[in-house]
């Protein structure tokens, strides 16, 4: 939630570095779908500060994440994807 907050706010770094601790987290508890879910939610940083193609990749990694279940994590990370490739042209 801290992280969201910062981007949010507008606090890009300091999102990234609360996000990579909840993606080191949510990987450690071994928890595919949270870990996914983190990964899809930090695409939201670089694809909101004109990186869509670091938005691209971190979205690749949380789909493979995601893996083929139908989950919420599985679909922000391909709506979030769809748009950072729509923006790479």
């Amino acid at each position: 939630m801290t992280a969201i907050v910062l981007h949010d706010l507008g606090s890009r770094r300091e999102s990234r570095a609360w996000f990579a601790t909840a993606a080191r987290a949510a990987a450690e508890s071994g928890d595919p779908q949270l870990h996914a879910w983190v990964l899809a939610r930090e695409t939201m940083v670089p694809l909101n500060y004109g990186a869509p193609r670091a938005a691209a990749d971190l979205a690749d990694q949380a789909r493979q994440a995601a893996g083929t279940r139908p989950t919420a994590a599985a679909v922000l990370a391909a709506a979030v994807a769809a748009r950072a490739y729509a923006l790479n042209h």
